[in-house]
Order: structure tokens, then C-alpha cells, then sequence
């Protein structure tokens, strides 16, 4: 069983990098120049496994803007498995890298295939 979990582990770390590279977005406002994301710990004992994701921004204009970057955990059928959001504010014309974790059940993210990067200007 202990094996069992180590080898669902690297096969996690080996499978869940985002296939999906996003270009600009948030109407040419922002740009995503990378992202990813990998399993990075179990929890309880192998129950869960906590997942670190990273997204590199480019704000594409002359002001500070303030974004929410979401970052969907998808399914080899592109299924929807969760979803993690973080706002991040931006100077202008500045790359940033935003990073944070989740924790999801061993089950759950095993079954990630890949990763989908959203980002939404925040109006206030």
C-alpha cells in the first residue's frame, strides 16, 4: 500500500503539468507566460495530496490593475475536478509569479490530467 502511494505520487508529478498553454487574456490586458502545477506532499497519511500551483503574469499596460487568476483542475475528458483562485495586484508593464496550494482528496487528484488558467480583471 505505502508503494502504492509513492508511485501514484511521481505518477501525479509526471502527469499533472498543464498540456494547456493560454495566451493572452483578460483582453490583451494580461498575459500568462507559464504555468503549472504539481503534487507536492501527501496529507493524513496519503487521504490527501496537497497540490502547489504557479502562474506567470505580464500586466501588457501602463497602469496597476488588480486580477484574479483561477486555475481549474481538469480531467483527462477536460471535466471540471476543482478550481483554486487567487487575487494578485500587478504594476504596470510588471511580471509576477503567483503561486499557492490546495489540498485535494488522493482520489480527486489522481484523477488530474491537466489544468486550465483563467484570469479576470478584478473592477472593485
Amino acid at each position: 500500500m505505502r508503494n502504492a502511494r509513492r508511485y501514484a505520487m511521481f505518477l501525479l508529478i509526471g502527469i499533472v503539468l498543464f498540456s494547456n498553454y493560454s495566451g493572452a487574456l483578460a483582453e490583451d490586458k494580461v498575459s500568462i507566460l507559464d504555468h503549472s502545477i504539481k503534487a507536492v506532499a501527501t496529507v493524513s497519511s496519503g487521504k490527501f495530496i496537497k497540490i502547489a500551483w504557479t502562474v506567470h503574469l505580464r500586466n501588457e499596460i501602463g497602469q496597476p490593475m488588480t486580477c484574479v487568476v483561477s486555475v481549474a483542475f481538469l480531467d483527462g475528458n477536460k471535466e471540471k475536478l476543482g478550481t483554486a483562485n487567487k487575487t494578485s495586484t500587478l504594476n504596470p508593464n510588471e511580471s509576477k509569479t503567483i503561486t499557492d496550494t490546495v489540498v485535494l482528496s488522493a482520489p480527486l487528484a489522481q484523477r488530474i490530467a491537466t489544468g486550465e488558467v483563467t484570469v479576470e480583471i478584478d473592477k472593485g
